[in-house]
């Protein structure tokens, strides 16, 4: 089959589509699918043409089971493994507000900073100049979305942060929102809040704060396509869907913006096995079993304003009488789905190379909710 060649879906690819927004989470329905073991979920799924390929995990009660059905590429038979890195895309947002709860922990940040206190050289809107860390967080600080990337700036900044500046000093001077929504560009300021407090680059911030502190060897952040990374040789590719199946979608070069909104979760990819193992680190410190976070903090990670269904870089779900977090991330061409549930013990994971036409039919929500579905009871 022919692959489509795309030069924008290096960053497109790994910011994503998204559920969530700041006020209330959109939950789809699904129907669940009856299963007996993992497996056979996964390759319901498969055979339901959700997808060409996909991975799932289920962590519970101190054991853990991962299964892939499917192929990395559509057309051929090189078969998806359980080591291959998956883009998470936004889930990369929990994982830039687990940085930011640990440089609280340091005195380096407060919940509470503004963006004129972190950010005291960029020239920002007044409207701008009180909005806090937590407000960003929350989605509730009225920055641009920037989930529309086909209208994205462009950046002539050299350097990753350099980079991340001029995006920032463009998006504090646009008009705030007249309401809060779900922002890449909030997350996007929050990487350059997270340099600025630290002196180091977020890249690496990232690496040894999160990937190195949780033993996350084989997560990386690097352009989709690149040597190595999920989209190139070995690897899983993303798809379009087509009248005629499933495309695969091939990378040109890498953006700019790639490193603009590095915080919201562009480039960030790892295996299943460290995937899930973020999830256990935040499954610990929702049942009061922090670790490299103090108990008062990781609390608040997860603390929603009153009446409000996004806490710190994670969405809040229920179930009938079942309550969890979670977060996705995708573009139609991928999608990721992380869910901590407390009540249950559990951490659900899954990563497909093929996304959603409507909220709640790609593959790894509809593995998910099929699981919650058959163990809430």
């Amino acid at each position: 089959m022919l692959g489509f060649r795309a030069q924008i879906v290096t960053l497109i690819g790994t910011v994503g589509y998204f559920a969530y927004s700041a006020d209330a989470q959109s939950q789809p329905v699904v129907k669940a699918y009856e299963y007996g073991t993992y497996q056979e979920l996964a390759d319901k799924l498969i055979h339901d043409n959700a997808a060409p390929g996909m991975v799932l995990s289920v962590y519970q009660s101190g054991k853990a089971e991962t299964v892939v059905s499917g192929v990395r590429r559509a057309g051929t038979d090189d078969k998806v493994t359980r080591g291959d890195l998956w883009l998470t895309a936004s889930i990369g947002k929990p994982m830039t507000s687990t940085l930011i709860a640990m440089l609280i922990d340091e005195g380096r940040l407060d919940w509470g900073t503004t963006l004129k206190e972190a950010l005291p050289g960029i020239s920002m809107r007044p409207d701008y100049e009180q909005v806090t860390v937590r407000d960003l967080l929350q989605h509730r600080g009225r920055v641009q979305p920037y989930t529309d990337l086909g209208s994205s700036p462009q950046l002539s900044a050299k350097t990753p942060t350099e980079m991340r500046e001029e995006f920032v000093s463009k998006l504090l001077q646009e008009e705030p929102l007249e309401r809060p929504q779900y922002s890449n560009g909030g997350y996007g300021a929050l990487a350059l809040i997270a340099e600025k407090a630290t002196g180091m680059e977020f890249k690496a911030l990232m690496q040894e704060y999160v990937f190195d502190r949780l033993g996350m060897t084989t997560a990386r952040i690097a352009p989709t396509g690149s040597t190595g990374q999920f989209g190139s040789k070995g690897q899983p590719f993303m798809h379009r869907r087509s009248d005629n199946g499933f495309v695969p979608v091939e990378i040109d070069s890498p953006m700019t913006m790639y490193h603009a909104l590095q915080g919201a979760g562009a480039g960030i990819a790892m295996s299943i096995e460290d995937f899930v193992k973020f999830g256990r680190f935040h499954l610990d410190g929702m049942q009061g079993r922090a670790r490299l976070i103090s108990q008062e903090t990781f609390d608040e990670i997860h603390r929603a304003p009153e009446g409000k269904s996004y806490a710190n870089g994670w969405g809040i779900h229920r179930l009938g009488n079942l309550e969890w977090q979670a977060h996705n991330g995708g573009n139609g061409m991928m999608h990721a789905e992380l869910h901590v549930i407390p009540s249950l013990d559990m951490v659900i994971a899954s990563v497909a190379n093929a996304g959603r036409t409507k909220p709640g039919d790609d593959a790894p929500y509809r593995a998910v909710m099929s699981i919650v579905e058959k163990e809430k009871d």
